[in-house]
């Protein structure tokens, strides 16, 4: 009980303090009820294009979001392609080492035929 009264006591200061120290605005509150009607208008307006740019904003947040995710793969994309023309690179090295072995250069190769004169004469 003695707490209770004791903060009540201490509330009544502060809000005394409060009042005692900030400036007191007089006047008599009006209300302009011809202009009324369009300033709810205004507001009701104002509100909507305030939902359509945060609707926006989450948009634009979204394909940020978007691109960001895209960007982290594309590391992974570009690797996957580079490792994809290294293999087929090596294998077409490889297949050519292949017959290289098997026929040897090409000259060695032509050297098994005759000359194209003699094809021509028989």
């Amino acid at each position: 009980m003695k707490q209770s009264l004791a903060a009540k006591k201490t509330l009544i200061v502060v809000l005394l303090g409060i009042l005692m120290t900030s400036p007191v605005q007089a006047g008599i509150p009006v209300i302009d009820w011809p202009n009324l009607p369009q300033s709810i208008l205004t507001t009701i307006e104002t509100v909507a294009q305030t939902g359509k740019q945060i609707q926006q904003y989450k948009t634009q947040l979204q394909q940020y979001e978007a691109m960001l995710q895209n960007s982290v793969t594309a590391d992974k994309f570009l690797w996957d392609n580079a490792q994809s023309t290294i293999n087929n690179l090596m294998n077409a090295i490889n297949t050519l080492d292949y017959y290289k072995r098997e026929m040897g250069n090409i000259d060695a190769f032509l050297g098994k035929f005759q000359d194209v004169t003699y094809y021509q004469n028989s």
